[in-house]
């Protein structure tokens, strides 16, 4: 017998190799799910002991920064299932490669706690997602997570007849940005503190959180001494949806140029989204971040 003969009369290893990575992924995929569906379907927070591991990494579009080792990540799951308790999470289809994990969700609950400076409303929603997972040592190290973070928002907040059109809104809260954006270009934050309601949320590109009009005003001074000393401001109502009578979702790119501030020179774009709030005959701001973060 030749060596060719003999050569193709061995066994190959290729097919064992890939019998034994498509179990490793089948594996891979099921840490997942159970991840998902135990802890934030069903609120097991152990399960987060069982299948992520101490320094996972989570990228969540409503959140500014990366969640970083497990008790952080606990904190934000926890957080979802407060504001949502009756929350349930749906596994709907998942594919795999190498330590590379897919995972498309479907999760509802009711609203019971304030999130982005709705409070309760009793109101089910409902939103899909994707998790992409990887995978070392047969715990989750990375999820990276795509979810329409605003879409939920517009299913909590009230979606009857407004007692004026869309088209007024706009026009009311776009002239109210004007007026901001010049309080803004003077350097006053007195004045820029002025268009926040007494208990608005404001949470800077930096990541500081105002609760009420005195912490607003003081973040703002830091701001306007750290960035945006020196520059001329505008708002751009890039989208609106009235929610309700009073109410309205807004997403806004507050444009900065020729900035002169002490860690920041030139021009740049913020992109926030806001609630706005109709107080007697003005429109005010009741909640505003940059987008996309959306964590309560």
């Amino acid at each position: 017998m030749d060596s060719d003969t003999s050569q193709q009369n061995q066994p190959s290893a290729t097919p064992r190799r890939r019998r034994v990575d498509d179990v490793l992924v089948e594996q891979n995929k099921e840490i997942c799910c159970r991840l998902l569906e135990q802890s934030l379907g069903a609120g097991d927070m152990s399960a987060i002991d069982r299948y992520a591991s101490e320094d996972i990494v989570a990228h969540d579009p409503a959140l500014l920064e990366p969640v970083r080792g497990r008790d952080a990540f606990r904190a934000v799951l926890e957080n979802y299932r407060r504001v949502f308790p009756d929350l349930a999470l749906d596994v709907e289809l998942t594919f795999a490669t190498g330590d590379l994990v897919c995972v498309r969700w479907r999760a509802r609950g009711t609203h019971r706690a304030e999130l982005l400076g709705v409070p309760a409303t009793g109101r089910e929603a409902e939103v899909t997602g994707v998790s992409i997972f990887k995978i070392r040592d047969g715990r989750v190290v990375e999820e990276t997570a795509e979810w329409d973070a605003l879409g939920l928002m517009r299913q909590l907040v009230d979606q009857g007849n407004a007692a004026q059109s869309e088209l007024e809104i706009r026009a009311e809260i776009a002239n109210m940005m004007t007026e901001l954006a010049d309080a803004f270009t003077r350097g006053e934050p007195d004045a820029v503190a002025a268009f926040f309601t007494d208990d608005a949320t404001l949470i800077n590109p930096a990541g500081a959180r105002a609760q009420g009009r005195d912490q607003i005003r003081q973040v703002v001074h830091d701001d306007l001494r750290r960035i945006l000393a020196g520059s001329k401001s505008t708002f751009i109502l890039e989208s609106m949806r009235a929610c309700g009578p009073g109410l309205a979702l807004v997403d806004a790119t507050h444009k900065v140029e020729g900035a002169r501030g002490e860690q920041m020179q030139g021009d740049l774009d913020l992109h926030v989204v806001c609630l706005c709030e109709k107080r007697g005959d003005r429109w005010m701001w009741r909640d505003a971040r940059p987008h996309p973060y959306l964590g309560a």
